[in-house]
């Protein structure tokens, strides 16, 4: 037990500091990103803050692995620098015996990354979505009236940031409750086209959900 305690110490120590300094630095980029866009609402400030919380899953399991691997190379060069590999070894002690303690962890922490990817990610993104509605409805974007888009009363609700030209739109949010399951959309850009007798919306860089509460995905 004593040495699985120093391997422990040895090896989280570096896996704090790498995580700390990688989070602190993307979520420095993704805040400056959103200041960018939306610090002219004073409003907003407050969302924008819960923004960034809902992005922690996924710099989770992107950080996790990477920060676990590389404080598992710093544990090994600083025992293989200080002769303690070579001494526990003439000791008899297996390289699993050694790090059996890093294995445990490595178990936990994919535990911990399947819960994430399969629960806490997908709630956080509904979250994330949610509030950059009301995000834009404080910026002014433009709402399109639900009866444009379908003879049914509130089927099709879609808001917009803003208007570049040629029926181009920015921040494009679009809720669509015509069929059992409704269906939302969140995308960076898009464009409205006449078809006949039906309006086309051509969504680029943008996410899809549907279902409701819980469900949703």
């Amino acid at each position: 037990m004593t040495l699985d305690r120093y391997i422990l110490r040895l090896w989280l120590g570096p896996f704090l500091g790498g995580m700390a300094i990688v989070l602190g630095t993307l979520l420095l980029g993704r805040a400056l990103r959103l200041i960018a866009e939306f610090g002219d609402v004073h409003q907003a400030w407050s969302l924008v803050g819960e923004l960034l919380t809902t992005a922690l899953p996924y710099l989770f399991i992107l950080t996790i692995p990477m920060a676990f691997f590389l404080s598992m190379q710093n544990t090994i060069t600083t025992l293989q620098q200080n002769s303690e590999m070579d001494a526990l070894r003439a000791s008899g002690l297996s390289y699993f015996r050694i790090f059996r303690m890093l294995f445990i962890v490595a178990v936990g922490l994919f535990l911990l990354l399947t819960w994430t990817a399969m629960q806490w990610m997908p709630q956080s993104e509904l979250n994330a979505n949610n509030l950059m509605v009301k995000i834009y409805q404080l910026k002014g974007g433009v709402t399109f009236a639900p009866k444009r888009f379908s003879q049914s009363q509130h089927a099709v609700t879609v808001y917009v940031e803003g208007e570049r030209k040629n029926n181009h739109y920015q921040g494009i949010m679009l809720e669509d409750r015509r069929q059992a399951i409704p269906v939302f959309y969140l995308a960076e850009e898009g464009v409205f086209r006449s078809t006949g007798m039906q309006l086309m919306l051509l969504l680029r860089h943008g996410t899809r959900l549907e279902g409701r509460g819980k469900n949703q995905r």
